[in-house]
């Protein structure tokens, strides 16, 4: 870990093919850590799209607490496609069990809110969404 991660530190890493996701607060780590986060964030965003089609930015906020001789590493997602906007926080001591469960917060949020649209619970937008396909995603579990 870096040296100074109680230091608040907002860099913003712009990435994606688009630079459509940041990562603030992530110059913190060290490159093998970057690395990792990355791969997790690449496998989860790689699904989303597969969910929405399409988005307009995610954002994800890490922020670090030392707590003794341990870190605590909390995280904020937000991922804003059309006038939706999805939204989870978590806190672990495991950046990437935190980055992980985060991820998989957002993806319960997405499917939940496919379903109430398919069913017609929820108002009306554009999310770019099909059905069948996101069946097929969930069979290939």
């Amino acid at each position: 870990m870096a040296a100074n991660a109680n230091e608040a530190n907002e860099s913003e890493i712009l990435w994606g093919k688009n630079k459509d996701i940041k990562l603030i607060g992530f110059n913190q780590l060290d490159t093998a850590e970057l690395s990792v986060a990355k791969k997790i964030a690449g496998y989860y965003i790689q699904k989303i799209e597969n969910m929405l089609h399409s988005y307009d930015e995610i954002k994800i906020r890490l922020k670090m607490h030392q707590r003794s001789n341990l870190f605590i590493h909390e995280l904020e997602a937000d991922i804003f496609s059309g006038n939706k906007k999805f939204n989870a926080t978590v806190s672990h001591k495991n950046l990437f069990h935190a980055l992980s469960d985060c991820f998989e917060s957002l993806l319960k949020q997405i499917e939940e809110e496919i379903k109430d649209k398919r069913y017609g619970k929820t108002e009306k937008y554009s999310l770019g969404v099909n059905v069948e396909e996101l069946e097929k995603a969930k069979g290939k579990k």
